[in-house]
């Protein structure tokens, strides 16, 4: 079951995407790209989003190879039309990608805001308040707990915020997501964390992020 935890995460976000999706335009302006960023001196920096965060020491760093190809999760949907928008900017790991068993991590991506139909601060507060989170609680045999949305600080801008436990038969962990539009994307930070203590420790890591 652990194995597939990385699996259940991305399922779960890419189809609870898709929940608010619908045709509205918007005015949305955004670069065209958006590039993955690159770590140096333990600092993960993203000048296209105008973002940074120190790497937790010792800690896998994701090559661009495995962000483009290790949760490419398309071909295990059953509903051929499902598209993902999600670009994965960094992916922070206690060990390597291949080996979810307890690995806890820091997540960043980007979502095309466009896409969805939503273009400002209050609609992707709903979006993070209901839409994408419901879907965790439709994972077969999983105890799901959804904290309470509410709106939180990281530097100096306001995130959206939710906090989301699965408790199933030999798998426990604690996603913490966190969102902002920035750009004319969706930027999501989630922390996945397999024990109260790897929670800790890594939402210490959320008091070096910075944001333009």
């Amino acid at each position: 079951m652990r194995r597939t935890i990385v699996l259940i995460l991305i399922i779960a976000l890419s189809i609870s995407m898709l929940a608010g999706c619908d045709s509205k335009s918007t005015e949305i302006v955004k670069p065209l790209e958006i590039g993955r960023g690159e770590v140096v001196d333990g600092i993960y920096t993203n000048k296209d989003m105008g973002i940074s965060i120190e790497v937790p020491e010792g800690y896998h760093i994701a090559t661009e190879e495995e962000l483009e190809t290790s949760f490419d999760i398309t071909h295990l949907l059953e509903d051929e039309d499902m598209v993902s928008y999600i670009t994965y900017l960094a992916f922070f790991s206690l060990k390597p990608i291949d080996d979810a068993e307890n690995n806890s991590h820091i997540m960043i991506s980007v979502e095309d805001a466009s896409k969805y139909g939503y273009s400002d601060k209050d609609t992707y507060i709903e979006y993070m308040a209901y839409e994408k989170s419901s879907a965790y609680q439709s994972i077969e045999g999983a105890e799901v707990t959804v904290s309470n949305h509410k709106n939180v600080w990281l530097s100096n801008r306001k995130f959206a915020y939710r906090s989301i436990t699965l408790d199933m038969d030999d798998l426990y962990m604690v996603f913490d997501m966190y969102g902002v539009i920035k750009n004319g994307y969706f930027l999501t930070i989630m922390i996945g964390a397999f024990s109260n203590e790897d929670l800790d420790f890594l939402r210490g890591y959320l008091d070096t992020f910075v944001i333009e």
